[in-house]
């Protein structure tokens, strides 16, 4: 916004306009595993556009192999860890079950289309945070994810 000029009976002097804010500069991580390459792409533009960092995940290993690396480094930390259940190999809820109870292990939310109360019970009692049946409201989601990684 340039700034303009004011003029005050005789006087003259220039007002800058107030400084815009900017997001903050350390940006909450999160981990995206989503084996169907379009909603994955989708699920990322989505919170990329929000401010998030996201590393996305094609299945169960690759996030399993993601979690172990932020787990012994410090500059690796994900705030977030975002899942299909549904995917080849490990699923997500075995990903959980390996890694949800490990001290540093980030808060995790799940999805899927094929959910009945059993599967949602044992996310909740594996620790996950927040369970998604598809589809779902992207709006929802992203208000999820703000509750539990604030800006």
């Amino acid at each position: 916004m340039p700034a303009h000029v004011e003029q005050k009976s005789q006087k003259t002097r220039v007002v800058q306009p107030d400084p815009v804010r900017k997001k903050p500069l350390v940006k909450h991580h999160i981990l995206l595993a989503e084996d169907d390459a379009e909603m994955r792409s989708m699920l990322a533009l989505a919170l990329t556009q929000e401010g998030y960092s996201v590393i996305e995940c094609r299945n169960g290993e690759e996030l399993s192999l993601c979690l172990r690396e932020s787990c012994f480094q410090a500059s690796e930390r994900v705030d977030l860890v975002i899942s299909d259940i549904r995917m080849p190999g490990m699923s997500g809820l075995g990903v959980l079950a390996t890694h949800g109870q490990k001290p540093r292990c980030p808060p995790v939310i799940l999805m899927t289309a094929f959910g009945d109360a059993q599967t949602r019970r044992e996310a909740g009692q594996m620790g996950a945070v927040a369970f998604f049946e598809k589809p779902f409201g992207l709006d929802d989601l992203i208000r999820r994810v703000r509750e539990i990684t604030p800006p």
